[in-house]
């Protein structure tokens, strides 16, 4: 068998992946990204667990957030979906693993919990269940005898960000269809490693499209960019900014752009080399060459949605 990380060695790595991908994600999105952000190689990702099936590092990988939740720095608030704490995004390797030899000391005469093939299972301990925290309704839904609440962005935020891509999605082809007459194929990707999010294809244009979201209040200007999206044809970046419509409970959506002219590759991201968001055991930050930061200032204001599906099909 190739040499993999021991459970332990893969805590930071899989925090920074939960960071990455907004601070919750289901297991194998979680899993995918470790897999890119680490670079293990096709051998390494093959090897199956001899008593399992499950894959030797999808196994580790279980044992790593069972681990991070004994230690509170992920919760597993629903199934199959895990999110990081506070503590997990201040924490670095080091104080991570500092922690789970505390946590193994201070256990060693009770019973030992081991990863089941269900090592996800809502039911395993210390599972955080409660709803999202909801404010009051705006005023103008209240006064009209309508339900409205908003949810704290922070749960379940893998469910916002598919449901801020959907939104998107039902935009660009409602603009597509009744304002060009033109249908749009939009094909998803299932393993997060080329830079891109959806492949949209309209007439003879193919894009390869990789999203960035935030709310419109949000402050976040700096956006990871994997440097693969150069190499897919018409590579682009769509940033959606969200915010809740007080009159209704419905997303409104506005847009950025940072792309080139339909079958021009992307253009250049620049010299700005991204960084693990987890220090290693040194405290370091190590870089990723693989990984550009873009500011949100080079990416193009957009003033309606006919805009921007003019910069991802050419305008008619």
């Amino acid at each position: 068998m190739p040499s993999i990380p021991h459970h332990y060695e893969l805590l930071g790595a899989t925090v920074e992946a939960l960071i990455e991908l907004g601070g919750s994600a289901p297991i194998k999105k979680i899993d995918n990204t470790v897999i890119v952000q680490q670079g293990f190689t096709s051998e390494q990702i093959a090897a199956m667990h001899p008593k399992s099936n499950q894959s030797e590092l999808e196994y580790r990988l279980a044992w790593s957030r069972t681990i991070l939740r004994q230690i509170g720095a992920v919760t597993n608030p629903s199934r199959g979906i895990w999110a990081v704490t506070e503590y997990g995004r201040q924490a670095s390797e080091a104080q991570l693993v500092d922690a789970h030899h505390a946590y193994t000391q201070a256990s060693a005469h009770t019973s030992k919990t081991y990863p089941t093939t269900e090592v996800d299972n809502v039911a395993t301990n210390n599972r955080e269940d409660q709803p999202p925290t909801a404010h009051e309704a705006p005023s103008e839904l209240a006064s009209a005898g309508l339900p409205s609440v908003n949810p704290d962005p922070m749960h379940h935020s893998a469910s916002l960000e598919r449901l801020v891509e959907l939104a998107f999605i039902a935009e660009l082809t409602q603009e597509s269809w009744f304002g060009r007459g033109q249908i749009v194929d939009v094909l998803h990707s299932t393993v997060d490693a080329f830079g891109h999010d959806v492949v949209l294809e309209s007439g003879n244009v193919l894009r390869h499209v990789q999203l960035k979201s935030r709310t419109l209040s949000g402050h976040n200007t700096r956006y990871n960019i994997n440097t693969s999206l150069c190499e897919r044809p018409s590579g682009c970046i769509v940033w959606i900014g969200w915010e809740k419509q007080e009159s209704a409970n419905r997303l409104h959506l506005s847009y950025r752009w940072f792309g080139g002219a339909p079958g021009k590759p992307l253009p250049n991201l620049g010299d700005t080399i991204g960084k693990h968001s987890k220090g290693n055991a040194q405290g370091t930050k190590l870089e990723r060459p693989a990984i550009r930061v873009l500011n949100l200032g080079q990416f193009e204001r957009l003033d309606s949605l006919s805009q921007l599906v003019d910069r991802l099909f050419g305008p008619q």
